[in-house]
């Protein structure tokens, strides 16, 4: 199939588009976090712990660090905060004594779900009569999109570091 010589600069502008639309969606979900975080007295790192722990489970503090791209001394000030806060707790993993896992709190659930619930079950409402090959179409774009920025932030991270360490 030959494409029309048009045709390349309406997927460019297509796929400009559809960056921006994210872009867009992102600055969207950061407004609400950063509402949300503002009213229930976290800032928004202890939010996204919170956020990876409950999608997770419980965690050692290690794995969590890693997965938030923090160190483990700065993890370590996160959930002394969710800690204190009620968030949080530090549990001894019951396969090794020597380890420790931390778990959302059941106050974590019940504030997230208050503040999120509601707009899950209109996102809900809003894509019901979505095809499904359609949604495995945004599943996985969503996906890929997840991936890119991890890589993003990680080499992002490596070359901060290494600028700093000049």
């Amino acid at each position: 199939m030959t494409r029309s010589p048009s045709r390349p600069s309406a997927r460019r502008q297509l796929v400009q588009e559809v960056i921006l639309e994210m872009r867009a969606l992102a600055n969207e979900m950061d407004g609400l976090d950063e509402a949300v975080a503002d009213r229930y007295g976290l800032n928004r790192a202890d939010m996204r712990c919170v956020d990876m722990l409950r999608r997770r489970g419980p965690m050692q503090p290690k794995d969590l660090a890693e997965a938030m791209g923090y160190t483990t001394g700065g993890i370590t000030t996160v959930i002394d905060r969710l800690e204190e806060a009620g968030y949080a707790v530090r549990l001894p993993d019951r396969y090794d004594r020597r380890k420790v896992l931390v778990e959302a709190t059941a106050l974590a659930g019940k504030q997230g779900g208050a503040v999120y619930g509601n707009l899950i079950r209109t996102f809900e409402e809003r894509i019901a009569e979505t095809e499904d090959d359609h949604l495995t179409v945004i599943r996985d774009f969503l996906r890929i999109s997840q991936d890119l920025l991890k890589e993003h932030a990680t080499a992002f991270r490596r070359a901060t570091a290494r600028s700093a360490n000049r």
